[in-house]
């Protein structure tokens, strides 16, 4: 049911990908994962939770 939804918020890419939060908030705070801000906290695509991880892995450059 997860990977239906069109953006996910920073529990739901933690529960996905066994990322802390904290972690993400990094990632997204260093511009090396794409996210938006509302309100008071972030949604994230997962295709660019995807993308991030293809990069930590060495599948890809980031950009």
């Amino acid at each position: 049911m997860l990977w239906n939804k069109l953006v996910w918020n920073l529990e739901e890419a933690a529960a996905a990908t066994g990322y802390s939060r904290y972690r993400l908030r990094q990632a997204i705070a260093t511009g090396n994962l794409r996210a938006q801000k509302v309100g008071r906290g972030w949604k994230v695509r997962p295709q660019d939770l995807r993308e991030y991880t293809k990069c930590l892995f060495g599948d890809k450059e980031y950009v």
